[in-house]
């Protein structure tokens, strides 16, 4: 199974992207370029983002249906995070790269902090006894078809 793993940066006032990143297995990209950034997503199996459903999806459907990636492709680690780590009292990105609130993300950096994060979430699920496990793996993929609108 191969994730494209991928941030968006967008320009508040004129909502156009401004600077992506991809990850996937040993690629790195990062780029402002949407075409660039679709050939080494269509190559992946899944799509994951931090908040991706909400917000990156949005600016890249229509290019990403160009390569068959659809919304039940995407791998939402923010959906997974409050019920993986309840404890947790938020669940941003952990951006230890930026030194200055004011400092501009950078999408491949964050790329690579949702790729850790991911495992962090698929090791923590197995580590749950067997009856929350099941019972949190079905929450888990009820919310994340549910907000996408994949619930059938």
């Amino acid at each position: 199974m191969r994730i494209a793993y991928v941030d968006l940066e967008v320009n508040e006032q004129t909502k156009k992207i401004g600077d992506i990143g991809v990850l996937c297995g040993e690629t790195r990209l990062h780029t402002a370029k949407v075409f660039d950034a679709v050939q080494i997503i269509q190559a992946a199996d899944f799509i994951c983002g931090h908040y991706f459903l909400y917000h990156d999806f949005h600016y890249l459907q229509e290019d990403l249906a160009q390569v068959h990636r659809y919304q039940e492709h995407i791998i939402d680690t923010l959906l997974l995070s409050p019920l993986l780590f309840p404890e947790r009292p938020y669940h941003a990105l952990n951006k230890d790269y930026k030194t200055e609130f004011a400092q501009s993300n950078n999408p491949l950096m964050d790329c690579q902090i949702t790729r850790d994060l991911l495992e962090e979430e698929v090791k923590t699920f197995f580590r749950l006894p067997e009856h929350t496990s099941s019972t949190k793996w079905f929450f888990c993929f009820f919310q994340i078809y549910w907000f996408s609108g994949c619930l059938r």
